[in-house]
């Protein structure tokens, strides 16, 4: 009896026991289910949010806020920008460089050409603001040469009204000249001068083009009956604009039947001319035996440093076209001196002349 009162005692404490063994267990599911449950919950989270990144650029860090997350995409954007925009840079930039190898060229029907192709695929967005006010400074120019006088004076003014660079508002304004002269707006001529001086642009100017602005305006205020000679001081004697404005000044007083006093101004106009011809073949000698280069320091395009060849090439181009400028101008002094001396009875002199 004793024995089996101990039995039944030890099968008591058993019984007791197992709630307690079954509630553990059941903890230990649970926990296990929770556990499992927390993975796949993860698991979910991460394809989500890996879907999500590659459909938005979105961070995996679901716990960040909508902000945040909104910041560091705009942030990722940014960073990627660069990337894809230097990349086109290089393309323009040489776009840009064979613009100005056929405007040293004088092929100004390609330059005008090749803009119009660039800006439908490009647009030049990737050259450099002082380059784009070039380009366009450019464009203009072409289209003065080609007599395309009206829209080049109109890009002129768009251009002086946005760049900011002394260089281009420099040129831009003595083109501005040019065209306006073309245009029958000889005042703008007279601006030019004012804003190349005001603005204290004159020494980004060459020589050359400051004479020929000179003579411009000069010639504008001859025709006016206003004072020109203050200009024609400050152009050398020996420059081919001195006898330009000479001969002019030559032709109004034939114009006037003031044969004596036209004279001595077409002759004033023919030695100027001379003196200018000898300098220029002097000068040349020289550049050719000596320097070889020395002539390039008047150019007007002196940020075209990378197109010596083009810019050799344009430079025998202008000497040739100098030459036979200088033999029309030289004709036409003749003409009009032997003209003059005829309205005064001197036929031997204006035969010889003649």
């Amino acid at each position: 009896m004793h024995n089996r009162h101990i039995q039944l005692t030890t099968d008591t404490k058993r019984s007791r026991n197992k709630p307690a063994r079954v509630s553990l267990l059941l903890t230990w599911s649970l926990l296990f289910s929770a556990q499992l449950l927390l993975g796949l919950v993860s698991t979910s989270l991460g394809f989500a949010n890996d879907a999500r990144a590659l459909s938005d650029t979105q961070s995996i860090f679901s716990w960040f806020s909508k902000d945040d997350d909104k910041q560091l995409d705009d942030l990722l954007k940014e960073e990627d920008k660069p990337a894809l925009l230097v990349s086109q840079a290089p393309k323009h930039n040489a776009a840009f460089g064979m613009l100005v190898y056929h405007y040293f060229q004088h092929d100004y029907q390609q330059v005008l050409q090749l803009i119009a192709v660039g800006q439908a695929k490009h647009g030049f967005s990737e050259l450099s603001k002082e380059n784009t006010d070039r380009l366009n400074l450019m464009q203009g120019a072409a289209q003065l040469q080609l007599g395309m006088y009206k829209l080049s004076q109109a890009k002129f003014a768009t251009l002086l009204s946005q760049t900011t660079s002394d260089y281009v508002q420099a040129n831009t304004w003595f083109f501005m000249a040019k065209a306006g002269f073309e245009n029958k707006q000889a005042y703008l001529s007279e601006r030019a001068l004012d804003a190349i001086v005001q603005g204290d642009l004159r020494e980004i100017l060459s020589n050359e083009q400051w004479y020929e602005l000179l003579y411009l305006t000069a010639y504008t205020r001859m025709q006016a009956n206003r004072d020109w000679q203050s200009l024609l001081e400050q152009i050398p004697t020996e420059n081919i604009y001195t006898a330009y404005l000479l001969a002019n000044q030559a032709t109004l007083l034939f114009n006037k039947t003031q044969y004596s006093e036209a004279n001595e101004a077409f002759t004033s106009a023919k030695r100027a001319l001379t003196a200018y011809k000898n300098r220029s073949g002097f000068i040349s000698r020289v550049a050719t035996s000596v320097f070889d280069s020395v002539l390039w320091a008047i150019t007007p395009w002196r940020w075209f440093d990378d197109n010596a060849t083009a810019e050799q090439s344009n430079k025998e181009r202008q000497e040739a076209q100098s030459i036979e400028e200088q033999d029309a101008l030289f004709d036409r002094i003749n003409i009009g001196l032997g003209q003059s001396l005829l309205q005064q009875g001197d036929l031997g002199n204006a035969i010889a002349v003649i």
